[in-house]
């Protein structure tokens, strides 16, 4: 019952919706944390570069892994080029945020460049753009109610 009377007052999260994709600030940065991490994103300049820092260490889950950074991502090294009109697939750290801000106040992407590895490039709508994407309709949950108890019966006095 309680399912039903979701679905009747939310009937567009019934069926498979298209998401909105993130809009770029002024200045052309785009900026989403963990509210809507989008996945799939195009080169749109002729060619993107992929930072990511010497230092960087293996295991960035440990606490304090890194601090001792230099935060000025447009100065590490290229390690990978991306032709205009490549989709890159974003790579969200172990929260779901996939977007970092460097010392300069510039938007990065973390993403997959191949064999397990990731690198770092510019969020901004000159050089990249979100792709399309849908969200899947919900898992349909057959029952939420509990269980009604049990009757017990009752001896009735003679």
């Amino acid at each position: 019952m309680k399912r039903m009377l979701f679905l009747l007052l939310f009937p567009a999260l019934s069926a498979a919706q298209p998401l909105t994709p993130p809009k770029p600030f002024s200045g052309g940065d785009y900026w989403v944390r963990n509210e809507n991490t989008w996945s799939e994103w195009e080169v749109t300049c002729n060619e993107l570069s992929g930072h990511l820092s010497p230092a960087w260490p293996l295991n960035d889950e440990e606490p304090g892994a890194l601090l001792n950074l230099d935060w000025r991502m447009g100065g590490w090294p290229v390690v990978i080029k991306f032709p205009k009109g490549q989709h890159l697939k974003a790579r969200p750290d172990s929260v779901g945020g996939s977007m970092w801000k460097d010392f300069d106040g510039n938007t990065w992407l973390r993403v997959q460049n191949g064999d397990g590895q990731f690198c770092f490039v510019r969020a901004n709508s000159r050089f990249l753009k979100p792709v399309a994407s849908t969200v899947a309709a919900p898992a349909t949950v057959v029952n939420q109610d509990p269980p009604p108890p049990p009757e017990i019966p009752t001896e009735k006095a003679p």
